[in-house]
């Protein structure tokens, strides 16, 4: 892993999915690190860190559900629950 700097609320506040302003999504790929969304933790800094190990395409070919593994266990989410995190290799 690349070192890490302190996240502040803004910076996460940003990474929230706002589909009404977004013409799309960013793909989302096994190995991605995401956060869990929790709706008994409005504060997305309480967020259990995870990473991608698996999707769950549907006919569709439309990822809804993924499979996550964080520092409890592994947990299949719906994806409107996760919030991606940007890559190294990801350019603004």
């Amino acid at each position: 892993m690349s070192s890490l700097h302190p996240v502040s609320f803004s910076d996460v506040n940003k990474l929230l999915n706002r589909s009404k302003w977004s013409k799309g999504k960013a793909d989302i790929k096994e190995g991605d690190l995401v956060l869990i969304k929790n709706p008994d933790n409005y504060c997305p800094l309480k967020w259990n860190l995870a990473r991608i190990i698996k999707i769950h395409p549907g006919e569709d070919k439309v990822t809804r559900v993924v499979t996550l593994k964080d520092k409890n266990g592994t947990y299949k989410r719906p994806v409107v629950n996760i919030v991606p995190l940007p890559s190294v290799n990801e350019k603004n």
